[in-house]
């Protein structure tokens, strides 16, 4: 495969075309209620309010700029539909936010049981996707740049 199209197109080879997306998540956490009061504090209590108000609006704001479900996973769709190129979203529903440093094993336990109810429920797409892979795999040409 080639690794710049460019250099492909200027060695005569023919134009490479994805043949599918698919995207693997680390999973849906669940949404929760985020208090955003923020409004000029009148006393030493409201000030206090106002900080915590602050601070959850700085997590929202960093919960949306890191966003891996919602309108960018609508993009990709969307593009990959506009280019009549498969899609395929994998990404199992968790019970909660777990950092990447975990180490509690009960938590990842919890966590592996989860993805494998997801994968169990949705056997049909994961079967789907395998085959997709391996017609895909089956009519793939090798470029070698």
């Amino acid at each position: 495969m080639c690794a710049n199209t460019k250099s492909a197109a200027k060695q005569g080879l023919p134009e490479t075309r994805i043949g599918a997306i698919i995207s693997v998540g680390t999973g849906m956490v669940p949404c929760i209620p985020v208090s955003l009061s923020v409004s000029k504090p009148s006393g030493i209590f409201d000030s206090i309010r106002s900080i915590n108000g602050l601070i959850n609006l700085g997590s929202v704001i960093i919960d949306q700029a890191t966003v891996s479900e919602g309108r960018p996973v609508d993009y990709a769709k969307a593009w990959c539909r506009m280019s009549d190129i498969p899609y395929v979203r994998l990404n199992p529903p968790i019970s909660q936010d777990i950092p990447l440093n975990e180490t509690q094993d009960s938590v990842l336990l919890r966590t592996m049981w989860e993805a494998q109810c997801f994968i169990t429920q949705n056997s049909k797409l994961f079967e789907q996707t395998a085959q997709l892979i391996n017609e895909l795999n089956s009519s793939r040409t090798v470029l070698n740049c």
